[in-house]
């Protein structure tokens, strides 16, 4: 009846309002606003250092295709989750984005993360090349142009080099 992310959402919701007002009842309303308006900040913080050239930074990473340069696009893609997570309001989901901080536990989470991410990518795309891979024969073409016959008037120049 409900789709998955509706439920994890809605549960998030109520963990969220849960822990809220557990922590609020014990440390009072003002700190813990001033504990989630410190943890946005922490996440407009990470998302500028991390999160603004994170796809062009993975564009340029992928383009080798290696191991290390796979793993650095996970760590950039779980900061940059992270910066998303402090930057909601909620303890539950500051919690996580501070977690996800935390280098070893990145690196722990690569694994699952390339698992997970290898059933989105098509299958002509292998996870940690980034790029299609080519199947049969590859035919290089090259393009010669035919003078026009005399009963014809010549086509306009479509070079630069016909333009001069």
């Amino acid at each position: 009846m409900f789709s998955r992310p509706a439920v994890a959402v809605f549960g998030l919701v109520v963990a969220e309002l849960f822990v809220l007002t557990r922590v609020s009842s014990a440390y009072g309303l003002g700190v813990v606003l001033l504990v989630l308006l410190g943890l946005s900040a922490l996440g407009v913080a990470v998302l500028r250092r991390g999160g603004a050239g994170f796809l062009a930074a993975s564009v340029a990473t992928a383009a080798s295709g290696d191991r290390e340069a796979t793993d650095a696009i996970a760590d950039r893609a779980m900061v940059a989750l992270a910066g998303l997570l402090l930057l909601l309001p909620g303890l539950v989901t500051g919690l996580l984005g501070l977690v996800l901080l935390v280098p070893v536990v990145r690196g722990a989470l690569r694994p699952m993360l390339a698992h997970r991410v290898q059933g989105w990518v098509p299958t002509t795309v292998r996870f940690g090349s980034f790029g299609p891979r080519m199947r049969g024969d590859v035919v290089d073409v090259d393009i010669v142009d035919v003078d026009p016959s005399p009963d014809q008037p010549p086509s306009p120049p479509n070079r630069p080099s016909e333009l001069n």
